[in-house]
């Protein structure tokens, strides 16, 4: 999903994280992998923008100066911060619901 947002190719990730296509693909195709490899993708990822959410889910970074862009493009970005922000909420809100459940 987050090669997808940044339009990348499979060889074009692998060189930023200084990996191997192939372990891009096996990575892709649901395998493990070392914790030195997941982290060199996700920071390959992120210096291309991508903000990683949780364990599962991706979004563009948005831009930090919203004062230039049109007023329609500006309530997109607003309705889409409010969207990750509930979600964000309702994943702590959760996340706290189970610890309590379990006793950690």
């Amino acid at each position: 999903m987050a090669r997808a947002a940044v339009r990348l190719g499979v060889r074009d990730i692998a060189k930023l994280a200084n990996v191997s296509p192939a372990t891009v693909t096996r990575l892709e195709g649901g395998a493990p992998a070392n914790s030195a490899t997941i982290q060199a993708l996700k920071t390959a990822y992120e210096d291309k923008g991508i903000l990683f959410i949780g364990d599962s889910w991706v979004r563009a970074r948005l831009p930090e100066d919203r004062k230039n862009l049109s007023d329609d493009l500006r309530e997109i970005y607003e309705k889409i911060d409010t969207l990750v922000n509930q979600r964000l909420k309702s994943e702590r809100l959760k996340n706290k619901q189970k610890e309590d459940v379990s006793g950690v």
